[in-house]
């Protein structure tokens, strides 16, 4: 959710016809949406973000060694 774009967002709860629960009858989705990255954003800076390209970088060489 956190690293989610709006519009992808939009489109995945558009899909399930959930309604977000921040949303209501004076709250669209995407203000709905934005509410909730408030509400989480210091939580998002407590976190990390783990790059994993290099982990698969080193998976793929060391399947593609012979014995």
């Amino acid at each position: 959710m956190l690293d989610a774009k709006t519009d992808t967002l939009v489109k995945r709860f558009s899909e399930t016809r959930r309604r977000h629960p921040f949303s209501s009858e004076s709250r669209t989705l995407t203000e709905a949406i934005d509410h909730e990255r408030h509400l989480l954003a210091d939580v998002r800076d407590l976190g990390f973000v783990f790059d994993t390209s290099d982990l698969r970088r080193r998976r793929c060489a060391r399947g593609s060694r012979t014995s």
